[in-house]
């Protein structure tokens, strides 16, 4: 690959940290707890919001699933 094409990468690369930081910003500025998994029900991602109203925070609720940590015990 040469010159221009590493640079072409460079750029995208940033563009997508950029965006990745500034929707981290967007998401912990909301009021509203915001959580997001993937497929298989497994939380990437968890706004402070999420942390006041069910209590577990980002740190340990990221690898955790939906079914132990938002869903009620007698559900």
């Amino acid at each position: 690959m040469g010159d221009l094409g590493r640079a072409v990468n460079r750029l995208i690369r940033d563009l997508r940290e950029g965006q990745e930081e500034h929707t981290s910003r967007f998401l912990d500025a909301a009021p509203d707890a915001v959580v997001m998994a993937d497929t298989h029900g497994v939380i990437v991602d968890w706004n402070a919001a999420a942390h006041t109203m069910f209590g577990w925070p980002r740190e340990e609720a990221i690898g955790m699933t939906l079914a132990d940590t938002i869903v009620p015990e007698d559900q």
